[in-house]
């Protein structure tokens, strides 16, 4: 059972990867991003920080839930669908981790 701490700012709503018939359904996915959006709206939220568009490839990587997998083609298009339900909600999409997260952890050891 989901719980959640007495907060007026979050929600209860399932992660992307467990959602994987969704996953290839882009009707059910827009209609989740346009359910997440009346949710921020409802909340006076005016831009929303998602969807998260990293490929979750690397196992240890702590915040792979947030994302939709590690297929490059439908990472991207759960997250255009995502982006669109959210604007059709009213609220601005704000598509985080453009570049690939590990990519740069590796270039920042050899920089620094």
């Amino acid at each position: 059972m989901l719980q959640q701490r007495v907060s007026s700012r979050s929600s209860q709503s399932t992660s992307k990867l467990n959602l994987s018939p969704l996953r290839f359904n882009r009707k059910l996915i827009r209609r989740r991003g346009l359910f997440m959006g009346r949710e921020h709206v409802g909340k006076g939220v005016n831009i929303a920080l998602g969807p998260m568009m990293n490929l979750g490839r690397v196992p240890e990587g702590g915040r792979n839930w947030e994302g939709f997998g590690a297929d490059p083609y439908l990472a991207a298009e759960s997250a255009y669908e995502t982006v669109l339900g959210l604007q059709q909600g009213g609220v601005q999409a704000c598509a985080k981790h453009l570049v690939n997260k590990y990519v740069v952890m590796h270039y920042m050891r050899l920089v620094c």
